[in-house]
């Protein structure tokens, strides 16, 4: 039997008698009397004791675990440990007559462990349910699962008042203003509107300073004609950023907007103009590089007609003042 240390003080010595007197008829009803650190303490020390039986029998030389008298682990007619049929009276730990670990017959109370297995030797098929009945294929419902947290989870308090529920949220605060007020607009002005967009070409500006060339900006290069005026004017944005890398007038010059070829690459045009995109007009010496030469040549038809409409509309000395 089981030490009384382990059971509760009132049903322990009534259970320790059952067991040993008929362990098969130790049902759910007793086992439920028990709270569930007995519980846990009892199938502990029953794995220990089928853990010492086992290595007993393993030591001399395992003949008593399976035969025709039954065993640790028969199923004849006898019945063994973990074994028993129909027609024996069920073992501790299995067989159809019903034991602590094993299931039991319709008939019978259920088991500790029924339903844990669906086979003959295990019983978990029977009616009866046991305290961990219902994990396989058995019929009864038991109260505890390996996988389950014996300890329940603390809910999660209430408010005790209205006033606790939610705290608004303060806007205003009395005597004091923001220094600074952002307004969030629908749209804002790029300085293209009324222009209507006559060419464009994804492309990289250079421009020349300090004796070298330097990267300005890679963008769409676009010739964009005012609506209102007629004026056409290059502009090339900061394709990420969308910051003005080239901004000026295309006009007739005999020093600016005459293009011409760096260091004979073909795909790559180079001129001189009154450039406005850092504010005040400076004059500026750009080169435009393009993927392919077929690119850079429509490029130059498309600056060369924007030279011929500005020839009516602007005057080349005040563009070059």
């Amino acid at each position: 039997g089981f030490g009384s240390s382990l059971l509760s003080l009132r049903y322990a010595r009534p259970l320790r008698a059952s067991l040993l007197a008929a362990p098969q008829m130790v049902g759910k009803a007793d086992l439920e009397a028990l709270s569930t650190a007995d519980l846990r303490r009892l199938i502990a020390d029953a794995a220990d004791v089928l853990a010492d039986r086992a290595d007993k029998a393993a030591g001399t030389g395992g003949s008593a675990a399976v035969g025709s008298s039954g065993g640790l682990f028969g199923n004849s007619s006898s019945g063994g440990l973990f074994g028993g049929t129909a027609s024996a009276p069920g073992p501790l730990f299995g067989g159809s007559g019903g034991g602590l670990f094993g299931g039991a017959a319709s008939s019978s109370p259920g088991p500790l462990f029924g339903g844990l297995i669906p086979s003959e030797r295990s019983g978990a098929s029977a009616a009866g349910g046991g305290l961990f009945a219902g994990i396989g294929t058995g019929a009864g419902g038991g109260s505890f699962s390996f996988g389950s947290d014996p300890v329940a989870k603390p809910s999660v308090p209430k408010a005790e008042s209205d006033d606790e529920a939610a705290e608004e949220e303060v806007k205003i605060i009395p005597g004091w203003t923001a220094p600074i007020t952002l307004q969030v607009q629908e749209s804002i002005e790029s300085g293209e509107e009324g222009e209507e967009c006559l060419y464009e070409q994804r492309s990289k500006l250079y421009r020349f300073r300090d004796e070298e060339w330097k990267e300005r900006g890679l963008g769409l290069a676009r010739l964009l004609l005012n609506k209102a005026t007629g004026r056409v004017r290059f502009l090339l944005r900061q394709e990420v950023t969308g910051r003005i890398c080239a901004n000026h007038y295309i006009f007739e010059h005999s020093t600016y907007c005459q293009l011409s070829h760096n260091a004979g690459n073909t795909k790559v045009w180079v001129w001189a103009a009154p450039d406005s995109s850092d504010g005040e007009a400076v004059v500026e010496r750009f080169a435009l590089r393009f993927r392919t030469e077929e690119f850079a040549e429509k490029f130059r038809e498309a600056f060369e007609d924007a030279k011929a409409r500005n020839k009516e509309v602007i005057s080349p000395d005040k563009e070059a003042d």
